[in-house]
């Protein structure tokens, strides 16, 4: 449905999405390292426990490798045609 959608749009349309998504890209990195150091530091003080810290962590890592993945494949896609 996502993709009919944005095979549907003309070319700024796609530009304000993908500007827009990198936006919100960079916006929520800088909210989930806040949120892993508040955990870390949570944990440290009133000892509740790693997995917040863990759950935080996986989705930062995640979130981090799609971006990775998706830049290397677009790479590899611009170097053979």
């Amino acid at each position: 449905m996502a993709k009919d959608w944005m095979a549907s749009c003309d070319e700024a349309e796609k530009e304000m999405v993908y500007q827009s998504a990198y936006k919100a890209y960079m916006a929520l990195g800088k909210m989930i390292q806040i949120l892993l150091c508040a955990t870390m530091l949570l944990h440290l003080v009133f000892h509740t426990g790693i997995l917040a810290v863990i759950v935080v962590g996986v989705v930062y890592l995640t979130m981090t490798l799609t971006y990775n993945h998706s830049c290397v494949s677009l790479q590899k896609a611009k170097l053979n045609p």
